[in-house]
């Protein structure tokens, strides 16, 4: 049987821990020993036999879903949970083509989200000095040509920031509206 040590005493695995263990091609289970958690893969018998040591109380999908909505935020896995079936199952494997279409699903579904919001970064970019950008600096008192490049190349990150964390939440697409209250805001501020 394969096993894969995780020092971390966090009831969160990251993420890898759980595509590493995948990439074995087996099914996966978590156990609890109070000091460690390890990802286990399913072993076999000379007769075929599936064999696994398992604590019968520890949800792995559960704790996978959890990893994954940590790095893709909840409406995707909420999504990729409905589509593929991942409920709570105490005490059961998962399966490693579960734990690959899964990331593959919310990779997937975090870019097309990413992609939704992209004319509205361009629309907002304080870089390219859109009429959204003077607006927003109209609003808050300040004249354009006063920001700099970098403070502009600043603002296009902190926004860009604020737009993956809508998508992350499934606050996607973001009204133009919106995006110029976020760049009011980010002015204010600096």
């Amino acid at each position: 049987m394969n096993s894969s040590s995780v020092t971390s005493l966090s009831p969160l695995l990251p993420l890898e821990t759980y595509t590493e263990a995948a990439q074995r091609g087996q099914d996966l289970y978590i156990t609890i020993d109070g000091t460690r958690h390890q990802v286990l893969s399913v072993g076999s018998t000379q007769q075929g036999r599936s064999v696994a040591w398992l604590a019968p109380d520890v949800d792995t999908t559960s704790m996978f879903t959890a990893a994954l909505a940590h790095k893709y935020g909840p409406a995707i896995v909420n999504e990729v949970s409905r589509q593929l079936g991942l409920t709570p199952a105490p005490g059961k494997a998962l399966s490693s083509r579960t734990v690959t279409a899964a990331v593959d699903m919310a990779d997937t579904a975090k870019q097309a989200l990413s992609g939704v919001d992209f004319v509205s970064r361009l629309r907002t970019s304080a870089v390219a000095d859109t009429p959204i950008f003077r607006q927003a600096c109209h609003d808050s008192k300040l004249e354009p040509s006063t920001i700099s490049p970098a403070e502009r190349e600043s603002l296009d990150k902190a926004m860009l920031a604020r737009f993956e964390h809508a998508a992350s939440v499934g606050e996607s697409p973001v009204s133009l509206a919106t995006a110029g209250q976020w760049l009011r805001e980010l002015l204010q501020r600096s």
